[in-house]
Formats: C-alpha cells, structure tokens, sequence
C-alpha cells in the first residue's frame, strides 16, 4: 500500500469517525456527566428518529434537502423536528449537512483527482466558487489548497522499500 492509499484510508477514516460522533449528538462541545439528562424527556429524537433522519442525510447530501422532508421521515412537525433535532445533535439540520459535505469534499480533495468542480457537484454544491466559499468558511483555506497541504509528498524510486 502506497502513501497515498495509506493517506486516503486515514481520511476516509476521519470521516466515518466524525459522521459518527455527529450522529451520536457529540459533534458539539461533550457534556459533563453532571449535566446530563436520561434520554427520555430530554426533547431530543427518538432513536429510531434520529437513525432515520441521519442515513437520508448521509444518503442524499448531493441534494438539496429541506427540513419539511426530514421532518416528515421523522413524523414531526418542522418546528418541533428542528428543536428535537438539535436537542439530539447539538447542530441544526442545515449546519449537520454543512459538516456532512466538508468533511466528504475532504475526503475526495485526498483520495482522488477530481477537479473542484466535480467534487463541488459531487458533494452537493451548486457549483465551484459556493462550494470554494463554504469550503473556506469552514477549513479557513480553499480547497486547492488544502489539498496541497495535506497531500503525502510522492515517493522517489529510493525511498521505496521492497
């Protein structure tokens, strides 16, 4: 396995890893033990709830998705769904989804050689330059350059070890 692929699996990684501590509402700063409620009555979704709502996020974070929709998977009304949903995850909808296409525009940025343009499209972006602002929004560098700046340096002949 070459740097690259090592680098990419390290992303690929990450990004199962953040997915997952966003889905287990510990995206957001972790609550002391003290401070923490039983599940029930806390005015958060429902398991079944939130598993539903988070795989149609995950699954269609190339689209547009509106809150009416995540609420209807949920059988909520859209005002209660927002409130439970961020009692959940500690985020609103939109910024989940937000996270969701950063961190997979991060892991194409590494594992291929897309142009912005087709990652931008692939992760649900209308088109390059709101996919290059929202990218900079969240990292504080643009994509190109992150990309750069986390690429594994390549391999000369010498320094392979058979």
């Amino acid at each position: 396995m070459n740097m690259l692929d090592m680098r990419a699996n390290e992303v690929e990684t990450q990004l199962v890893d953040a997915v997952a501590a966003a889905l287990k509402s510990r995206l957001a700063r972790p609550i002391p033990a003290y401070l923490r409620r039983d599940r029930r009555g806390s005015g958060g979704l429902a398991a079944w709830q939130e598993n539903r709502v988070a795989r149609h996020i995950v699954d269609n974070a190339d689209r547009p998705l509106r809150v009416s929709k995540l609420a209807d998977l949920a059988g909520l009304s859209s005002g209660h769904f927002s409130r439970a949903f961020r009692a959940s995850f500690g985020l609103s909808p939109h910024k989940m989804l937000a996270h969701h296409r950063i961190m997979q525009a991060k892991h194409l940025l590494l594992s291929t050689d897309l142009p912005l343009s087709e990652i931008a499209s692939a992760c649900g972006y209308v088109d390059q330059s709101h996919f290059s602002r929202r990218f900079h929004r969240h990292t504080s560098t643009s994509p190109g350059r992150w990309r750069r700046d986390h690429q594994c340096p390549p391999i000369s002949k010498g320094q392979v070890h058979a």
